[in-house]
């Protein structure tokens, strides 16, 4: 019987740790979903902060856009010299780059290198109209665009569109250039039937590093920081589902089949004067009931016995 005994407590330990082991695996999942969710949030803000950032040079590079075209028409006129509209269009019609057009590139450039915005490129661009067919860069700070760059078509659907910026990771293969780089665009509507737009180019890669070095320290933290949380919330959890399960399993279950079992050896040992405690409510009430009224009526059984003798 003490074997049966040692049997049965071993069974229910392992029933326990069992239980324990798959609250473990529970609260890990858990764990781990939680860092997940939390990581996700954590990279849309990053791509939040990133896309705040590129809208605000936008609006700001944008704004000044006036400014720039009141700054560079006027000279561009005054380097013109004595030339006439009709002379300039007639060269623009026969893609001739004239010298006004060559100074323009290097005070454009000399402008830029001064910091103008912090820009890489301005390009000034006639869209097709009553004199030309298809768009033409007439001015840009880079001389060897002018005439001879073909203005990609989703600069020209967005300018027509009024989409105002254009973001890419990829680089602008177009211009040779490779990295991050904000685009932006300035429609500007003319009376002489030739609308015009201005892009501007400007490298991002150092603005958006700095966001996201400062969020990847800050991440490095914060993961720390949450995984610690979450690791020592689960030890607390576990530990307390530990001994409170075995408390439960030991009141509701152990001690119950100990008391029975411990009953059935007596009685096994011929002593049927022992008491059978039914736990009201139990898992066992049933079992113990019958148990009980098994005892009883060998009991009245055997009294019975001995009276008729």
């Amino acid at each position: 019987m003490s074997n049966e005994k040692s049997y049965s407590k071993s069974k229910r330990s392992r029933i326990l740790y069992l239980i324990t082991a798959l609250i473990i695996v529970v609260f890990i999942a858990y764990g781990l979903v939680s860092w997940f969710i939390f990581r996700g949030s954590q990279d849309r803000l990053v791509e939040k902060s990133k896309e705040k950032l590129i809208e605000s040079e936008a609006e700001n590079i944008n704004s000044a856009a006036d400014y720039i075209v009141e700054l560079l028409l006027p000279l561009f006129e005054e380097t013109m010299g004595g030339m006439t509209d009709e002379e300039f269009a007639m060269s623009v019609m026969n893609r001739e780059v004239i010298e006004a057009q060559r100074i323009m590139a290097d005070e454009i450039e000399k402008m830029m290198e001064a910091g103008l915005l912090g820009l890489d490129e301005i390009i000034y661009v006639i869209l097709p109209g009553t004199l030309i067919t298809e768009p033409l860069v007439i001015l840009s700070s880079n001389e060897s665009l002018i005439y001879a760059w073909e203005v990609p078509e989703y600069l020209l659907e967005g300018a027509y569109e009024g989409t105002t910026y254009f973001y890419t990771e990829e680089g602008i293969p177009e211009l040779g250039l490779q990295g991050k780089y904000l685009i932006t665009i300035e429609y500007i509507e003319s009376d002489t039937g030739s609308d015009s737009v201005v892009y501007t180019i400007k490298n991002m890669e150092d603005k958006v590093a700095v966001i996201s070095d400062f969020f990847s320290d800050e991440q490095g933290k914060i993961n720390l920081i949450m995984g610690l949380v979450i690791f020592g919330s689960i030890i607390v959890i576990i530990l307390i589902a530990f001994f409170v399960l075995s408390y439960m399993i030991r009141r509701r279950i152990t001690d119950p089949v100990d008391q029975l079992a411990a009953a059935a050896e007596q009685i096994n040992e011929g002593n049927l004067d022992v008491e059978i405690k039914v736990h009201e409510g139990g898992e066992f009430e049933g079992l113990e009931r019958a148990f009980k009224q098994m005892v009883d009526s060998w009991r009245e059984y055997i009294d019975k016995s001995v009276g008729e003798e």
